[in-house]
């Protein structure tokens, strides 16, 4: 019956316009709707690809050709021996949330989660695990043999002279490190040295077992430190989640903030500079450079999809940041 009514109604309206010497025209077609044409930028030497469906922890460079990444949620690490264009899956386990190389070839990552208490590290095909017996979520080394790891409970510190083989527990006096559900590190030789635990941050000009707590203004008690960086001679940076960087010009011992163009949005924040003047910043769907040690910031890569979750250049021509959509962003200049 329905469609009987519409087809009379037509009919209807044909007989009226038919009779008509000025027939009414139509009215114009709606507007289009709004295209978004700036969901992504990408400035010169920038490019992307999908490398997986999943959430991309951090990233690695070995050398200007072979570089790694970690793909927790796959528990793989995928390795790139041609500096980015192509990538295969390393035939070993691998779940953690940060990921370093040396340059000798060799790998290791961290969980930095509750119940997996071990450090990993791959070499030539084979990999094999140290058991902390606490949390790790962030390491660094100074060499081959000298490596240090944030914990999330106290001692907080642990070290190894042995390249991995064994780690022990620092022995960290004045400083109350407390538990944290995530800490990170940066050393700039086995003296001077950054950790931070939620949002406080501690430095040491005296070696690892004395430690002070840094002069830093985070209100935010639960704004957590997510990158520290110390760079010759005496400059330090701390980044938080709330998307504020503070600066040090005395090795750590105190920050004052840098103005960046960002919005809070409680994001993983990851910065590294190259040296004192240059440097780049991820956070939420954009990729910031400085040219000036952070004073001022351009956007060289936005993609409004995106969730950046760490960066790393190798140096100022190779750099690669991921994302939590399983995208890998690449610079080469």
């Amino acid at each position: 019956m329905n469609k009987l009514l519409c087809l009379a109604a037509i009919l209807l309206l044909l007989l009226s316009c038919s009779k008509s010497d000025n027939p009414t025209p139509p009215p114009p077609p709606p507007p289009p709707p709004p295209v978004d044409a700036d969901s992504i930028v990408m400035k010169t030497g920038w490019s992307n690809k999908l490398l997986a469906n999943t959430l991309l922890s951090d990233v690695t460079w070995i050398d200007a050709n072979h570089l790694a990444i970690l793909a927790p949620n796959k528990r793989q690490i995928f390795n790139s021996t041609d500096g980015g264009m192509n990538w295969a899956p390393l035939s070993t386990y691998a779940y953690g949330v940060n990921i370093i190389s040396r340059p000798n070839g060799r790998l290791y990552w961290a969980t930095g989660l509750p119940n997996f208490t071990w450090i990993y590290r791959y070499q030539n095909g084979i990999a094999d695990s140290v058991n902390l017996n606490k949390v790790a979520p962030d390491l660094i080394f100074l060499d081959d043999n000298i490596g240090y790891a944030s914990l999330t409970s106290a001692p907080g510190l642990a070290q190894t002279h042995n390249g991995g083989d064994t780690w022990e527990p620092v022995t960290t006096h004045q400083a109350n490190f407390g538990a944290s559900y995530y800490s990170t590190l940066s050393f700039l030789d086995s003296i001077h040295g950054l950790i931070s635990f939620d949002n406080k941050v501690y430095y040491t000009n005296e070696g690892t077992g004395n430690w002070h707590q840094s002069t830093i203004n985070i209100p935010a008690f639960n704004m957590g430190c997510t990158a520290l960086e110390m760079l010759p001679p005496n400059l330090a940076y701390a980044g938080f989640q709330n998307g504020t960087l503070f600066r040090s010009i005395d090795t750590g011992m105190s920050f004052t903030p840098i103005q960046l163009p960002l919005a809070n949005s409680q994001q993983w924040l990851d910065f590294q500079f190259l040296d004192a003047t240059n440097g780049y910043l991820c956070y939420g769907n954009v990729i910031l450079r400085t040219t000036d040690g952070g004073n001022n910031w351009d956007t060289v890569v936005y993609d409004k999809k995106q969730k950046f979750i760490e960066l790393e250049f190798l140096d100022a021509h190779h750099g690669a940041a991921v994302a939590d959509s399983g995208r890998v962003f690449m610079f080469k200049n």
